[in-house]
């Protein structure tokens, strides 16, 4: 290919479109319209000039791109761009990438999201190589080979930056391999090509631990580095996570100092060392958008004396500004300036807690909730809305107790929708964060304003109480997994606490609260969520009838109905007595146990409907419950199962018989202790029968004992011969 005019405008086309297309892939979502318009934008000039051509190679020579192992005379903005790729392209292991005639758009898409991967993120797929190969991309071949540039003739070689990551920890490796390349790197003659190198090197290095970078600037002192502006370079490009963390550890360096080596020539050769890093670290141009609350670290370990200028100029004039704020009429602060400014002046009073001051402007930016035109009260609820978010991370919300109530009231005489939009969600914001900072009173407080006003019967307008009624949806949903948690806890006043909140959130609570009910297994914990259930009332029992009614989980149902006591159970009995038919024979169990619980005599009358329960362990709890209550109307039910062919149900009825007393269980008890030629009984049943029949001392039952005294069981023979002794007596 040809320098001509027409070869550097596709270059320059195809390395923007590239550039382009990368960027929205890494920030647009996949299968947006933009990301296709991109892709579509590089197939259209790769098609252009394959028209013309079979194929081309584009590859990376020393910071320079060759089309077709051709350099390309790009000047100006173009070659910026030209360079900037070639690095990118060096950075990613590439150095040639052929394109073929016939390349698709999903050839193009695949490579483009390759190429927005970082290179260890392709390193399990075999590298951009692999990852295309395994996407079956076919047209565009990736070579990974080490490459040699050509460049007029000459032949330069320089090893690849990433020597560096691979160095790791141990700044000599880093020092030795920077030294190396700033031999090959000061023979480029091209001035931007050698900008571009040092560059290269400095951002590996500027993404290593603040250790390395510290050893790596003060070894940075042989002149063929020095020369090249390495050390320059990498605070250039320091990122602003990386210069914070820097910070902190110098912080956590001089205390370790000042608490490990004793005072003498070499602890202050040490503390030199630390605060000449930290002035060449502060001299990073990034450094400036570092956190104050970093410096203020910063000086109370020690290492540094006062705020660096620029922040000490910027707080002279925040002060200036505040003043001015102060004196003027409330409605200045709405001004675009000021308000863009307030949040960042709020925040510096945090740092030097001037509360009185904070206070202070928060009641004159509130002055404006009661103004005449709805833009201006909007206005202010937004800026305090901001506010609040810089008080709430400053651990200093609670200077907003006085302007709460302001909002509040604001909310009731609002008449405009915009601006009561606007209160409904600067308080929803205010909810959570009470909730957070342990004042769930407060949160409870605004809860029940927000659902006495979304409440038919309320005197607002049906459109306000639609935004009520949002709005309390919308903040259940969000604080709801904050109070699950803590009743889940175990704590018990987090327990307490969040549950006086739930009840005020109230029928918005009750399906999540329901479901909570049939995962917890602590018993403590789902009275806990039964007795907010019963606050709210109607609107939990409906949403239980329908768990009831739906859910087929065993569990599940044991648990809920295991606290249908607590929630009102009365006015859900037919409910109950569908669910003592359930094919599960534990959770028939565990709505005989409610029944007893309940101790009504409607709840009695369901209970004797278990005595035919098919399942003998079932039934013989439900006979055992009966018993306890000494339910005389059992009695019929109970004779009847004398006959059960199970023995257990024979001995628990011939126990809750005898406890009931009724004289007309006297005959069929003792025909199971008396049993007849055709009717076989266990020793166990004819013992029961035996026992229950103490309890009445009638002439009947003790000639049947009489006739026991000489029975083949020895167990009935005991039992009657005791008994009739202690008759005798």
């Amino acid at each position: 290919m040809d320098e001509t005019e027409d070869g550097q405008e596709f270059t320059v086309n195809l390395i923007k479109s590239l550039h382009l297309a990368v960027a929205n892939t890494r920030i647009y979502p996949r299968g947006s319209e933009i990301i296709k318009e991109s892709i579509n934008k590089v197939l259209d000039v790769l098609t252009g000039h394959l028209n013309e051509h079979e194929s081309f190679i584009l590859s990376e020579a020393r910071g320079n791109l060759l089309i077709d192992g051709k350099e390309i005379g790009i000047k100006g903005v173009g070659q910026t761009i030209s360079v900037d790729f070639a690095f990118r392209l060096a950075e990613q292991g590439i150095k040639s990438i052929e394109f073929q005639r016939g390349v698709t758009f999903e050839e193009v898409s695949v490579f483009i999201e390759g190429l927005s991967k970082r290179k260890q993120e392709l390193q399990e797929k075999g590298g951009l190589v692999g990852f295309l190969g395994e996407k079956k991309v076919f047209n565009i071949i990736i070579n990974e080979v080490v490459y040699v540039a050509v460049m007029k003739g000459e032949e330069i070689l320089y090893k690849s930056p990433d020597l560096i990551a691979q160095a790791g920890d141990k700044a000599e490796a880093v020092t030795k391999v920077l030294e190396e390349n700033a031999e090959v790197i000061s023979s480029i003659p091209d001035k931007i090509t050698r900008e571009g190198a040092v560059r290269s090197l400095a951002e590996k290095v500027a993404m290593l631990g603040p250790e390395v970078i510290r050893q790596v600037l003060e070894r940075t002192a042989s002149s063929k580095v020095k020369v090249l502006g390495i050390k320059e370079n990498i605070l250039r490009v320091l990122t602003t996570p990386k210069i914070e963390e820097i910070f902190t550890r110098i912080a956590d360096w001089y205390i370790h100092i000042m608490d490990t080596m004793p005072e003498g020539e070499e602890r202050d050769r040490e503390i030199n060392r630390l605060r000449q890093f930290l002035d060449e670290v502060i001299s990073a141009p990034v450094a400036r958008a570092a956190p104050r609350e970093i410096f203020d670290k910063l000086i109370q370990a020690g290492v540094l004396a006062k705020p660096p200028p620029w922040i000490t100029e910027e707080v002279e004039r925040e002060e200036e500004f505040l003043e001015g704020l102060l004196k003027r009429n409330s409605i200045a602060l709405l001004d675009t300036g000021a308000r863009k400014r307030i949040p960042r002046l709020i925040q510096e009073l945090c740092f030097s807690n001037q509360d009185e001051t904070i206070k202070a402007l928060l009641f004159k930016i509130a002055e404006n909730l009661r103004a005449d035109f709805p833009e201006m009260r909007a206005l202010a609820v937004k800026l305090i809305a901001e506010v609040v978010d810089v008080l709430f991370f400053r651990g200093k919300e609670y200077l907003m107790e006085g302007v709460e109530p302001l909002l509040l009231s604001a909310l009731k005489k609002e008449g405009e929708i915009e601006v009561f939009l606007e209160l409904t969600e600067a308080l929803k914001k205010r909810v959570v964060q009470c909730l957070m900072k342990g004042k769930p009173e407060r949160s409870a407080q605004i809860i029940t304003l927000f659902r006495k006003f979304s409440l038919p019967e309320g005197d607002l307008p049906v459109e306000k109480r639609e935004i009520m009624e949002k709005c309390s949806k919308e903040t259940a949903a969000e604080i709801m997994p904050i109070l699950l948690s803590d009743l889940k806890s175990g704590d018990e006043l987090r327990q307490s606490r969040a549950a006086s909140v739930i009840a005020e959130v109230g029928k918005e609570a009750v399906e999540m609260l329901v479901k909570l009910i049939e995962e917890t297994e602590d018993f403590r914990t789902r009275k806990i969520l039964a007795s907010i259930l019963r606050r709210v009332g109607e609107e939990a029992r409906r949403e239980i009838i329908k768990e009831l009614q739906t859910n087929s989980s065993t569990e599940a149902l044991r648990r809920l109905v295991g606290i249908l006591d607590e929630v009102g159970a009365e006015e859900m009995m037919g409910h109950i007595q569908t669910i003592l038919r359930h094919q599960n024979p534990r959770v028939r169990a565990e709505v005989a146990r409610l029944l007893y619980k309940m101790g009504t005599p409607e709840a009695e009358k369901v209970l004797l409907l278990g005595l035919h329960d098919p399942d003998p362990l079932v039934c013989q709890e439900i006979i055992i419950l009966l018993r306890d209550r000494k339910a005389s109307a059992a009695t019929e039910g109970l004779m009847k199962l004398l006959k059960s062919r199970n023995e257990g149900v024979v001995k628990e009825s011939c126990s809750a018989l005898a406890e009931i007393g009724d004289e007309r269980v006297i005959p069929p008890l003792i025909k199971v202790l008396v049993p007849g030629v055709f009717s076989k009984r266990s020793e166990q049943a004819r013992a029961a029968a035996a026992l229950a029949l103490k309890k009445f001392p009638t002439n009947k039952v003790k000639q049947a004992f009489a006739k026991m005294v000489k029975d083949k069981s020895v167990v009935v023979q005991r039992i009657a011969k005791e008994t009739l002794g202690q008759w005798k007596e």
